[in-house]
């Protein structure tokens, strides 16, 4: 007996026939569907259904158009399940390609851009890009504001900023006023060289320098010596020799107070042949420095030109210690104006003198010169004073154990206590003491109750320069030169 099934392969649209055990395949898109119904009726045996148990009676069909990159069809598809299957199969159209020239520019690559209204695109022929057209401006530093050089591309717009220099800063010049005893308020005007700025610094009153000559403590901050030729000795060329200041820096003396000189007869100058020498010298050895003069004024005149002369020897030098007038030659009682205040008038006029020049100026005398021969309440009032006050001649006392005495009165800012002190190790080079050995050099010591460095620096007195007030200016300045008048 003959037996068919037929089975359908969904996936490849393919009949499987079975007679007997024999199969044989039939693609649905090469037998259609009514000669297989007439080869199966023919066998005179009734046919299984689909998978789903459908004949297929209600058909129908849609025609997809061929695309650029897919095949067109009519695909048949049953209208009671699922089953379907393609015939007519048409080539794809392609792309109809269009050619867009994209130009390189200075950053970027050209090419030809291909593109198809599908939406499909590529790039093809790329050439390299043409790089920057760049020119250079540069813009030079100012006093506040830095230098620098942009690059910029006249092609595209690129730019970029390099070489950056900092700002140059201000070099600013100084017009001063300094307090003195005839100017109670002064101030420093500073301005640019280079740009338009113009300040005026902070007011200085004469009472934020000077204090008045007496102080509140009787602690010392600092031990010094004065020097002058008196402390060397000559050598076999008639020339002074040195002394050994870095032993004098060693042995704890914080300063030193040199002799400029004095004023000869006819007011003439006479400068102390070690002066020059001592100043060099301990400005190396690392000790502050202050100076005097040993006055023989007997006039406001001379006063006046004993002025002149220390600040011509003051000249592009810097000290920590005041200026001052050493006030004691007997010379001067005999010769002054019977006035009382005759020789304070005098010192007021040196000091002044000083002060309009932007120097600390004091007065140096001895304790009782200061009560007897000045006014006492008018010159401790008006600046300070260095005073002599001798202990005892015993050098070792005075050097180890001076403390002033309460029943002297007020301690004042500067004491010389001795007038033979000594330091180990500082000898004259030949001169031998009683027992034939090097003999020591015999100083003048003094103690010191007055920060007086830190008020040179703090207001730019003494040669020490002018206090910029830069706050608003952080800090960008350079030197400049400085004409201490207004």
């Amino acid at each position: 007996m003959l037996t068919l099934k037929r089975i359908y392969d969904k996936i490849n649209h393919t009949y499987y026939i079975y007679i007997n055990t024999e199969v044989i395949s039939l693609k649905i898109s090469l037998i259609p569907k009514i000669l297989l119904s007439l080869l199966i009726i023919s066998c005179g045996i009734a046919l299984s259904a689909c998978a789903n148990n459908c004949e297929h009676e209600y058909m129908s069909e849609i025609i997809v158009e061929p695309t650029h990159e897919k095949e067109g069809r009519t695909v048949h598809y049953c209208l009671d399940c699922d089953y379907e299957y393609s015939s007519d199969f048409v080539p794809p159209v392609g792309h109809n390609l269009s050619k867009e020239l994209h130009a390189p520019t200075c950053s970027e690559q050209g090419y030809i851009y291909n593109y198809c209204s599908c939406g499909y695109h590529f790039n093809t022929s790329y050439t390299a890009p043409l790089g920057h057209t760049l020119s250079t401006e540069i813009t030079e530093p100012t006093c506040d504001k830095e230098g620098y050089t942009v690059a910029h591309c006249s092609v595209c717009g690129y730019h970029y900023t390099y070489n950056v220099i900092p700002p140059t800063g201000h070099i600013l010049n100084i017009q001063s006023t300094y307090v003195s005893l005839d100017n109670e308020v002064a101030s420093s005007i500073f301005t640019c060289e280079v740009c338009d700025l113009n300040y005026e610094g902070d007011y200085i009153f004469y009472s934020d320098i000077y204090k008045g000559a007496y102080v509140d403590t009787d602690t010392p901050i600092a031990k010094g010596i004065d020097v002058s030729y008196h402390q060397h000795e000559k050598g076999t060329d008639g020339n002074y020799l040195p002394l050994d200041w870095d032993k004098i820096k060693q042995a704890g003396i914080d300063f030193v107070i040199l002799r400029i000189g004095y004023m000869g007869s006819g007011n003439t100058p006479v400068l102390d042949p070690v002066f020059e020498m001592n100043y060099a010298a301990a400005k190396q050895a690392g000790l502050d420095v202050g100076a005097y003069l040993f006055s023989y004024a007997y006039s406001i005149e001379d006063a006046q030109a004993e002025a002149e002369f220390t600040l011509s020897a003051l000249e592009g030098k810097q000290f920590e210690y005041p200026i001052f007038l050493d006030v004691e030659a007997e010379s001067i009682l005999n010769n002054i104006s019977p006035e009382a205040d005759a020789l304070t008038d005098i010192c007021c006029e040196f000091v002044s003198i000083l002060q309009r020049n932007g120097y600390f100026a004091a007065i140096y005398t001895s304790a009782d010169w200061l009560e007897t021969n000045l006014n006492t309440q008018k010159v401790t009032a008006l600046f300070d004073v260095w005073v002599a006050h001798w202990l005892t001649a015993d050098k070792n006392t005075v050097v180890n154990d001076a403390t002033w005495n309460k029943a002297w009165g007020q301690q004042l800012a500067m004491w010389q206590f001795s007038q033979t002190g000594t330091i180990d190790g500082v000898y004259y080079p030949h001169e031998k003491d009683e027992d034939g050995n090097p003999k020591l050099v015999s100083f003048d010591m003094d103690y010191v109750y007055r920060d007086y460095p830190s008020i040179m620096k703090k207001y730019g007195l003494n040669g020490y320069e002018i206090p910029k007030d830069l706050t608003n200016l952080d800090g960008k300045y350079s030197e400049g030169t400085a004409d201490n008048t207004l």
